[in-house]
């Protein structure tokens, strides 16, 4: 069982590798459930709940099934030069 703080260490290095698509997707999501047109409290945390869940899934999808494979290619072009020039 892990621990509360190793858990939310976790979490946001998870976060972290996402972060492009939360950023992508963040606006689309944001407009799409209509959140600035609401007045309603209520309503609207509903809505900005709903926007977190849908931008954080949409982000995790991109990064596996996009993002992943692009990283793996860029590490096989990366030099690392062996010497101090």
């Amino acid at each position: 069982m892990l621990s509360p703080r190793t858990r939310a260490v976790r979490t946001l290095i998870y976060l972290g590798r996402i972060s492009y698509g939360l950023y992508v997707f963040h606006f689309m999501f944001v407009m799409l459930l209509d959140v600035p047109a609401t007045h309603d409290p209520a309503d609207r945390v509903i809505r900005i709940v709903g926007t977190l869940v849908a931008t954080t899934g949409a982000a995790a999808a991109s990064y596996h099934l996009l993002e992943r494979r692009f990283l793996r290619r860029k590490e096989r072009f990366a030099q690392v030069p062996s010497r101090p020039v």
